[in-house]
């Protein structure tokens, strides 16, 4: 399994570049990150249309039949514009934190209520049923919490997903260990200068790396994982895919 496709030379170049705009959102203040993205519902698919090459391709990935999937962070339901064009009629339960996020994916023109339940709630806190879903998602969510805190929720999506079922996750990650640590040491910086309380979560990314992120769906219990795209080819959004 190839874990990145960038050469040593661009790996330079990105950490000088990646240094440099972290030394620059030092001066940002930090946002609760519900409160950050309820700021942000208007206009957010134009934001997402940046990352629209790699969305496109989730239906691709997707089992040719499946009913039930639970999605995390599923925010306006940006995602859902291409799988409900080819799975109209499977059951979606969609768990966010942001109210006005909810409200925007319920004025989707694919919405209706008997296919799409949205629970406004905090994914680590909210109960899953367990053995429940063909398919547990997480698109450009996970990415803002550390490693021992990602141990939990990969334990809940393992213990949701039914036997032979998977888990996706389409999200920003870190190259290696070094820019790993890298964005978790900023992540700190700005934290202690705005004193974020402890049990606060805010808005910063801090991807772990892809090394990391296989380890943890390992620990979890999955027993397979598959890389779905080129990772940090073209980006630093990877496509994973974590049987049961």
């Amino acid at each position: 399994m190839q874990l990145s496709y960038r050469t040593k030379e661009q790996l330079i170049e990105d950490f000088a570049e990646q240094t440099g705009w972290l030394d620059s959102s030092l001066d940002i203040p930090t946002e609760e990150i519900g409160e950050f993205f309820s700021k942000r519902t208007e206009g957010y698919d134009k934001v997402m249309m940046d990352y629209w090459e790699d969305y496109k391709t989730i239906p691709d990935f997707l089992p040719t039949q499946f009913e039930t999937m639970l999605n995390l962070g599923c925010g306006c339901g940006f995602e859902f514009e291409v799988i409900s064009k080819k799975y109209p009629d499977i059951q979606v339960v969609g768990i966010d934190k942001s109210k006005a996020m909810l409200d925007a994916f319920r004025q989707r023109p694919f919405f209706n209520k008997d296919n799409f339940k949205l629970i406004e709630a905090d994914y680590f806190e909210y109960p899953f049923e367990k053995n429940q879903y063909d398919v547990v998602m997480s698109a450009e969510s996970l990415h803002h919490y550390k490693f021992e805190k990602k141990k939990e929720i990969y334990k809940k999506i393992y213990d949701a997903t039914k036997q032979d079922g998977y888990y996706y996750e389409l999200d920003f990650m870190s190259v290696n260990n070094d820019f790993e640590k890298l964005n978790l040491d900023y992540y700190e910086k700005r934290r202690e200068k705005y004193n974020v309380p402890e049990d606060v979560f805010v808005h910063i990314d801090i991807p772990l790396s892809l090394e990391h992120q296989i380890e943890l769906l390992k620990y979890a219990g999955f027993k397979k994982i598959e890389l779905l795209n080129k990772p940090f080819l073209k980006s630093y959004t990877v496509f994973l895919k974590a049987s049961k």
